[in-house]
């Protein structure tokens, strides 16, 4: 079967046979009695994002009854907070719940499983508990870059960079935690972002070089993505015709070299 690589798994010393892509090693969800390994291989666990699936994967196919009614999935789980959501069968082993909405970040939640319903099983294992809980949403700026669209005219430049999210963010949102300013001017942002919405570039558009030095102040607000976080960027535009070092940068992968960006070529 093909999952969805987004799907979060966590291997338990309680359960064997468990798919893994373990998000953090900060929260640790409670245990579980290890009897239900004899009916559970998977269950999503340790930290996850706002928007991911609950996931819950058995060793035998679930029992013919639960397809009689579809109603009789929306059975399975209860949830601590309440969540609603929509129930369905990834294949006849894996059930998939997916939430209405984004969850809240960094906060826990308790699944009740109904494995008395889809399995045949002992009343004592009728109710499988589980937790996770959700990722922290942050939001850190990376490297800034100054460059001329063409280097024949020094006096247009544009400042490319990126964002960085703990978690995916919706773009629309994340695009208003920012803003460039030259001399009182806002300046025009475009944005390219990644397919896991956690890295966002950006382009800082018409940056103007002139005869004086100026400076470009970047702002970045987090609360536009729930984020009590605020940064502070002012990026040096040398005046024209003034050579000089606008940032060293030490790489290391794939090669190991030193990376130096001057004022012209």
């Amino acid at each position: 079967m093909k999952l969805n690589a987004a799907m979060n798994f966590v291997i338990t010393g309680l359960i064997t046979s468990v798919l893994l892509l373990s998000c953090s090693d900060q929260y640790k969800s409670p245990s579980v009695d290890p009897a239900f390994s004899a009916y559970i291989s998977a269950f999503t666990s340790g930290v996850v994002s706002t928007k991911a699936p609950i996931i819950i994967r058995l060793h035998d196919p679930i029992v013919e009854a639960m397809f009689d009614d579809p109603s009789n999935l929306e059975m399975l789980f209860e949830f601590s907070p309440e969540l609603q959501g929509t129930t369905r069968m990834e294949d006849d082993r894996t059930i998939v719940f997916q939430p209405d909405e984004r969850l809240s970040q960094d906060r826990e939640h308790q699944v009740s499983f109904n494995l008395g319903k889809a399995l045949q099983v002992p009343q004592e294992l009728a109710e499988f508990v589980f937790h996770f809980r959700t990722l922290a949403q942050s939001i850190e700026p990376g490297e800034l870059s100054l460059a001329p669209y063409d280097h024949g005219r020094m006096e247009r430049q544009k400042i490319t960079g990126t964002l960085h999210t703990a978690d995916d963010a919706d773009p629309d949102r994340l695009e208003k935690t920012f803003k460039a300013v030259q001399n009182g001017n806002d300046l025009k942002v475009s944005w390219s972002h990644s397919t896991s919405n956690r890295e966002h570039r950006f382009t800082v558009d018409s940056v103007k070089r002139m005869e004086l030095a100026s400076e470009v102040k970047i702002l970045v607000d987090g609360d536009a993505i729930d984020v009590n976080e605020t940064y502070e960027i002012l990026q040096e535009i040398p005046a024209l015709g003034d050579f000089k070092i606008l940032s060293t940068k030490a790489v290391h992968q794939p090669d190991q070299f030193a990376l130096i960006t001057f004022s012209d070529r």
